[in-house]
């Protein structure tokens, strides 16, 4: 079913992040990190062809997959860096 997701958003009937209200009130938070969960936890909805609008187990699959994603680029621009030595 992974595979059909295709799309992370809100929960049905919830409009965007919310990160730019947190930002604003910065005397609410110590660190980035507020930012980053923000984000990850109001966007963690799954749509697909089988799934429309669902939070998805105990796992915040949109954060799962994005910590994939973002290793594997990271792991592919460093090897093709590495090269160019």
């Amino acid at each position: 079913m992974l595979s059909a997701l295709r799309i992370f958003s809100n929960e049905p009937g919830d409009y965007g992040s919310g990160v730019n209200d947190l930002a604003i009130q910065s005397q609410d938070w110590d660190d980035d990190d507020a930012l980053g969960a923000q984000f990850t936890n109001r966007l963690q909805y799954a749509y697909g062809t089988e799934v429309w609008g669902e939070k998805l187990g105990d796992t915040n699959l949109f954060e799962s997959q994005l910590h994939r994603s973002m290793q594997r680029s990271w792991q592919g621009r460093v090897a093709c860096m590495a090269s160019f030595n």
